[in-house]
């Protein structure tokens, strides 16, 4: 049986990354194991009883140093990234949520993948939404729902 610590050698942490990772032409090291709802990858670590973590963060634990235990460092992907299953460490910063913040304003496109330019709908918080989506999403709940009888006997 493994020692706790052995789970989290580098080497072998590593070459199972790379048992399930496509590369693509432009680079990205995408993850086609195991996936989050959001689309992010993720490898169970530390055995029969271990937890799931996702990929990029064992890749910047690896690669950038990432101390897994600290909850205010996170691995980011970089604005120039937009892929949530790469682990490439050249797609990859360690920073905080705020860098994050920062980041998000950075991309051109929403998560959606529509431009944020001529497309925003900003929001009574003050954050900006995609226009296009939220009108589909009104449009469908208007259609989808139930008709009221409006007889009366």
């Amino acid at each position: 049986m493994l020692k706790p610590e052995k789970f989290y050698d580098k080497k072998r942490l590593l070459a199972r990354l790379n048992n399930k990772t496509e590369i693509t032409e432009d680079g990205h090291w995408l993850w086609i194991g195991k996936t989050t709802h959001s689309g992010r990858g993720v490898m169970q670590v530390g055995g029969i009883k271990g937890r799931d973590i996702e990929v990029h963060r064992l890749s910047a634990f690896i690669h950038l140093g990432l101390n897994l235990k600290d909850t205010d460092s996170h691995a980011l992907h970089k604005p120039s990234c937009f892929r949530r299953n790469c682990w490439n460490p050249n797609c990859l910063h360690v920073g905080t949520h705020a860098d994050n913040m920062k980041d998000i304003t950075l991309l051109p496109n929403f998560r959606c993948g529509h431009p944020k330019e001529g497309n925003s709908k900003i929001r009574s918080d003050g954050t900006k939404r995609c226009k296009l989506c939220h009108n589909t999403m009104n449009r469908n709940r208007r259609h989808n729902q139930p008709k009221t009888n409006t007889k009366t006997s």
